[in-house]
């Protein structure tokens, strides 16, 4: 029961990311430190699910990250920021 709540928390976070990525509220801009938005959300997203970040982001991060956070995490691919459904 536990695992479920956490997958779809997972997925409910993951669906909150891809919607600010979309309307492009949650992008990197500067590897300076500029955009503190961008640094406090991974630093709160990172304690929950370490591994979302290469999902949502697979360019910044790497494909294989991606993959990785697929299989252990059970949760369906993503493709050009597709919402996943949560049951």
């Amino acid at each position: 029961m536990i695992f479920q709540h956490r997958a779809v928390s997972v997925k409910l976070l993951k669906n909150i990311l891809l919607v600010m990525k979309a309307g492009g509220i949650l992008l990197k801009t500067s590897s300076s430190g500029e955009n503190s938005l961008w640094e406090e959300t991974w630093i709160q997203v990172n304690k929950i699910a370490p591994l979302l970040q290469a999902e949502v982001f697979p360019d910044i991060e790497g494909d294989d990250a991606a993959q990785g956070a697929q299989n252990r995490l059970d949760i369906p691919p993503v493709s050009e920021g597709r919402m996943v459904s949560v049951k």
